[in-house]
């Protein structure tokens, strides 16, 4: 193995498994200097335990194995344009993600690692790592979120900053949807269907006969319902002071400081964090939640496209 460190990487250095049938192809778009594309070409076997990636190239193309059980992950065919081809494996038994938004951002990232002279395998382990932690406590408050739809029939959730309506979250049986509002009106709808293990999503914009629809990623909707559930937890203003409570008679909101913790670290009533309030604070303001579940929640009528019904 000493001797393959001073060559290119072949193909016959490690253990290594066909692309499976189950795959799908998407564009990355990037550009890479002569340094970077050398350092491609010269591959990397693994060296250690956590040097968890195998790659090499035969002629324009790079394919991409994982050490430890030789899956083929990545298949990327150059191109002069900037436009490359990336054939990305589907099989679930070898590889769990569904989503190309997701393997955009992850081959970025490795990119930016082999591209490197040396490469760092170390270094990129760790944050590979960190990365996976960082996914496992979102999907927490994703699988909070869908046992909170399934509990209550229902559940949406609105949050407004002052008197403006900001964002919806909300979901039903299957259906998940994430709208964006502005002044006052509904600017797009990402609706995702989950059905028979694979996600179907969308973008609405528009009504009446300005309506529109248009395909979105593969399980991108229930990802923003993930980021924006963590929306401003670690902004200064929300951690630097103490949270107070406040008082309020209405059911179905409370006036909040900033966030509390999470937008879904839930009551046990409503899965909805107990309001606070700081108006002094000009940048934290003060933001209104809504609480809806069971019969008063309707999902989007585009959903009955996606199910397929």
């Amino acid at each position: 193995m000493t001797d393959n460190i001073n060559r290119s990487a072949r193909r016959g250095d490690w253990k290594t498994k066909p692309m499976p049938r189950k795959h799908e192809t998407f564009v990355l778009h990037r550009s890479f200097s002569e340094d970077e594309m050398n350092a491609l070409r010269r591959g990397s076997v693994p060296q250690a335990m956590e040097d968890k990636w195998f790659w090499f190239m035969e002629g324009q193309t790079l394919w991409a194995h994982r050490s430890w059980t030789g899956h083929c992950i990545y298949k990327i065919d150059f191109k002069e344009d900037g436009a490359h081809s990336v054939t990305v494996n589907r099989d679930p038994k070898q590889y769990a993600c569904t989503s190309i938004e997701e393997d955009t951002e992850n081959l970025n990232k490795l990119l930016d690692w082999w591209t490197q002279t040396p490469y760092d395998h170390n270094n990129e382990w760790l944050s590979e790592t960190c990365d996976m932690i960082e996914k496992s406590r979102k999907s927490e408050t994703v699988s909070r979120f869908a046992e909170l739809v399934e509990k209550e029939n229902g559940f949406e959730f609105y949050q407004a900053f002052r008197d403006q309506l900001d964002w919806i979250i909300g979901g039903k049986d299957n259906v998940f949807w994430f709208t964006i509002m502005q002044d006052q009106s509904v600017k797009e709808t990402y609706v995702g269907v989950f059905k028979d293990g694979a996600w179907s999503d969308c973008m609405i914009k528009g009504k009446g006969k300005r309506r529109s629809m248009k395909e979105m990623p593969s399980g991108s909707t229930i990802k923003r319902i993930e980021e924006r559930a963590y929306f401003m937890q670690d902004a200064d203003w929300v951690t630097g002071r103490k949270p107070r409570l406040i008082e309020d008679a209405h059911p179905h909101y409370h006036y909040t400081y900033g966030i509390g913790d999470k937008a879904l670290d839930v009551s046990e009533a409503y899965g909805v964090s107990i309001g606070y309030s700081d108006l002094k604070d000009p940048s934290a303001g003060f933001r209104l939640r809504y609480l809806y579940t069971g019969k008063d929640v309707d999902a989007p009528d585009v959903a009955d496209s996606l199910k397929g019904e």
